[in-house]
């Protein structure tokens, strides 16, 4: 922080003893010199910031559509040939075949079931004694 003030206060004597061979005062032209340069970098600093919103909001767009992508193998409809589908939750899916080219329709049903556990660790519990 104390470089950027002493960067604006070296640029803003710079203009100032400039300005004095017009003759402007030179506390006067200080002061003016600071202003812009606080100004113009408040002004830099909004549109990188904006910029890097905009762009922080493609990617995560980006990012969410291809997380509600998935890929299954699926037969199709008509001649029950095996086709790798898109699956996306956000859209409706339909796939063309790729061997008789005709479209079919992808429905998902999802459903709620109990947990339970695998059988294989009841058995070792078990065995163990645990």
């Amino acid at each position: 922080m104390l470089k950027s003030i002493a960067i604006t206060a070296a640029v803003s004597v710079g203009v100032a003893a400039f300005l004095t061979n017009f003759n402007i005062v030179f506390w006067t032209s200080v002061v003016f010199a600071t202003i812009i340069q606080v100004a113009a970098w408040n002004i830099f600093t909004y549109y990188n910031n904006a910029k890097l919103a905009v762009e922080a909001r493609t990617i995560d767009d980006k990012l969410i559509e291809e997380l509600g992508k998935q890929q299954t193998q699926l037969p199709c409809a008509y001649c029950d040939a095996t086709n790798t589908v898109d699956i996306r939750l956000d859209q409706p899916v339909d796939f063309e075949c790729t061997d008789c080219k005709k479209t079919s329709a992808v429905y998902i049903d999802i459903e709620t079931a109990q947990k339970t556990e695998p059988i294989n660790t009841q058995l070792q519990e078990i065995l163990h004694g645990e």
